[in-house]
């Protein structure tokens, strides 16, 4: 089992590079929208990466290997020993029922609705960065409470 200072220091990276996605996406899609491309184009990639993390986690159940980085790994670890096993695969498996719901909504939603082709007021605003930074935190940050608490 990981001492305290490890889980805190795993926490910390976890953050890192959970707040550097959501930013580099957040930013992608500034940078894509900025530029006249269709938002109907974004929604459909958001719709694919959906499906490519429902089949990261069904190659996962399947297989019984965690597929990240070493830290990550044994964070996972750690946590399975924390809330067992039977309790942490039934919270996997809410993520594998969602994935793909989350999709589907992202192509229904490409599909049906008249998004404008793109927008000309010079770029997304601060808030939404700040939007995501904070929704992230809370996020990652409510996760980590209920582990070690």
């Amino acid at each position: 089992m990981l001492n305290v200072r490890e889980v805190n220091r795993f926490r910390v990276r976890y953050i890192i590079k959970m707040n550097a996605m959501m930013m580099s996406t957040i930013v992608f899609m500034d940078i894509y929208l900025s530029h006249g491309l269709p938002i109907k184009g974004f929604v459909f990639g958001m719709a694919f990466i959906f499906l490519g993390e429902f089949a990261r986690s069904v190659y996962q159940w399947k297989t019984g290997t965690f597929i990240g980085t070493k830290n990550s790994n044994r964070l996972k670890e750690y946590e399975i020993k924390l809330i067992g096993e039977k309790r942490w695969k039934k919270q996997k498996k809410v993520g594998r029922v969602l994935l793909p719901l989350l999709a589907v909504v992202c192509f229904i939603a490409a599909f049906s609705i008249d998004f404008p082709t793109g927008y000309d007021n010079g770029g997304m605003s601060l808030v939404s960065y700040i939007g995501a930074f904070i929704g992230t935190n809370l996020a990652v940050g409510t996760h980590a409470y209920r582990f070690d608490r």
